[in-house]
């Protein structure tokens, strides 16, 4: 993990070393607070942007038009998943505006009902981004839970293998319901292998009419399905022909 080391976003780096977060280091980073990679699909360097904004200064980047203007866009282009973290404990005033926890209690975050501070504006703000721009977005109330975050986030990324990770795929065993269709023999013996999954498995079971083409099938083959290149079809041969 990569914590850049302008002002605002160091001061991350702290209490993410007291997390015991390794490796972790101090960098410049173009866009972004902090950088993370990981293990993506078929076994491919994974890259994970994360901006890291309090409450005020969201409102800031919004009413400036900064974020959406100039950080999105770079972080889009240079990560292959960007998350916003976003910090602060908040709740919406009887007129709708933001209001922030301060010393003396609860107070409207800007003193008036500006359309920058209301929280129709952020929250039309944040669901657009993860509609339309595919940005991910986590809340946090503290930096306590913000590195808690950062640190489940790091972990998922780099201490298994994308394709390791499964819990998604559990069936539900607290009634008697049962799959409308079950999983086919192909499908069910292309998720095991390297870089393909459950998802990637449902492609693959298509393309292979049978246990015995998918066994049998060349690296040429392979690569032609879509999103297997050359080298994840050489790994699946390798792996099939008992990683000879």
């Amino acid at each position: 993990m990569i914590v850049d080391r302008r002002a605002g976003s160091k001061d991350l780096y702290a209490p993410l070393l007291q997390a015991r977060i390794k490796p972790l280091e101090l960098g410049d980073l173009t866009y972004g607070d902090i950088h993370i990679q990981g293990n993506g699909p078929g076994g491919c360097p994974w890259n994970i942007g994360i901006e890291h904004k309090k409450i005020p200064d969201m409102i800031q980047s919004i009413d400036t038009g900064r974020l959406v203007g100039h950080q999105l866009p770079g972080m889009l282009d240079s990560f292959n998943e960007t998350w916003i973290v976003l910090e602060g404990e908040w709740r919406v005033g009887s007129h709708g505006e933001i209001m922030v926890r301060r010393e003396r209690g609860w107070s409207s975050l800007s003193g008036g009902r500006s359309q920058s501070s209301m929280a129709s504006t952020l929250l039309g703000f944040l669901i657009t981004v993860q509609t339309r721009l595919g940005v991910k977005v986590w809340h946090s109330t503290t930096q306590e839970m913000t590195v808690a975050f950062l640190s489940a986030l790091n972990r998922w990324w780099t201490a298994k293998e994308y394709d390791e990770h499964r819990s998604h795929l559990a069936f539900d065993t607290s009634s008697s319901l049962t799959l409308i269709s079950k999983p086919s023999l192909v499908r069910r013996v292309a998720k095991e292998l390297p870089g393909i999954g459950w998802e990637r498995s449902g492609t693959v079971a298509r393309h292979f009419g049978s246990v015995i083409d998918l066994a049998t099938a060349t690296e040429t083959e392979w690569a032609e399905i879509e999103g297997i290149g050359k080298t994840m079809a050489k790994r699946i041969v390798n792996a099939i022909d008992g990683g000879k």
